[in-house]
């Protein structure tokens, strides 16, 4: 990846990081939030059985949340995991939108990912 390529993750990532961080705190509990930060202490086999059994969706979203309870735990852990996930994509697309469109459409597409609204 050239290094304007970079430039364009780093600064992405860092509008990203700006943009996020007050909705940690500030944005009131959402309902999918709720049903996550409900069903994700449960055990693994409770996810499974409430998630995939009983409501026909998928689990990993839960077991991801499961491991990451700790960190730092409740509303905010699910929230900055989120955040993290989101900054580990950003190299990702841009290399995958580098080899599909070119580099200055991949570095616009990283941009519009990392501020999309619903990211």
């Amino acid at each position: 990846m050239s290094g304007r390529l970079w430039l364009t993750v780093a600064a992405t990532g860092a509008l990203a990081v700006a943009a996020a961080l007050p909705a940690v705190w500030w944005e009131p509990l959402h309902v999918d939030e709720a049903v996550t930060l409900t069903l994700a202490p449960l055990g693994l086999g409770e996810i499974v059985d409430t998630v995939f059994v009983e409501k026909g969706g998928a689990p990993v979203h839960f077991f991801v949340e499961h491991a990451l309870l700790d960190w730092p735990g409740g509303l905010e852990g699910l929230r900055l995991s989120s955040l993290v996930f989101l900054l580990l994509a950003l190299p990702a697309a841009a290399l995958v939108g580098r080899e599909l469109v070119g580099e200055w459409e991949a570095a616009l597409g990283t941009l519009l990912l990392g501020l999309a609204p619903l990211a």
